[in-house]
């Protein structure tokens, strides 16, 4: 939800477009990777939820609980959960940032973009400081994501 409520629409894109992918048997299941830092802010649990509501099994749904920004995500997608060739549901102007951080790590990801909302003012201006700080993560740092631990791959009933 966005701050005054409402649905928030680069969320609600995301998830249209997950749904619409799953349906059309492009994607076989479907990772959340988001925060759930706080007991009141859990990103992987209300994305599962509104899938779920959409009729999506839950036994084709995977929960990502660290993927607290787009690197971590991208990294976790193929360091933990063992996917290489993955579709990323996002925004144009994420999809940019995700799969160079995709490409900075061999993966071979592919992005599908979703309509951005009209009103993106600030979400310009804060991804032009997250795609400075993709590469200095990636170029200059030498980050990990901030959690990576065992492997867990994805096994799921294709539906």
């Amino acid at each position: 939800y966005v701050r005054g409520g409402g649905i928030n629409g680069f969320y609600r894109n995301r998830i249209d477009g997950a749904i619409d992918l799953y349906w059309q048997n492009k994607v076989d299941y479907l990772l959340l990777s988001g925060d759930n830092a706080l007991l009141s802010y859990n990103e992987p649990i209300t994305m599962k939820k509104d899938l779920i509501k959409a009729g999506i099994p839950s036994d084709s749904i995977v929960l990502d609980y660290a993927g607290f920004r787009t690197f971590d995500s991208v990294v976790r997608a193929n360091k933990v959960f063992d996917a290489n060739d993955f579709t990323i549901i996002t925004q144009e102007f994420h999809c940019e940032r995700a799969i160079f951080i995709a490409l900075a790590h061999n993966i071979q990801a592919q992005c599908f973009a979703v309509p951005a909302p009209a009103s993106m003012k600030l979400v310009r201006i804060r991804e032009m400081f997250a795609r400075v700080s993709a590469f200095i993560d990636l170029y200059i740092l030498n980050k990990e994501p901030k959690y990576l631990g065992p492997v867990i791959p994805i096994i799921t009933n294709s539906h």
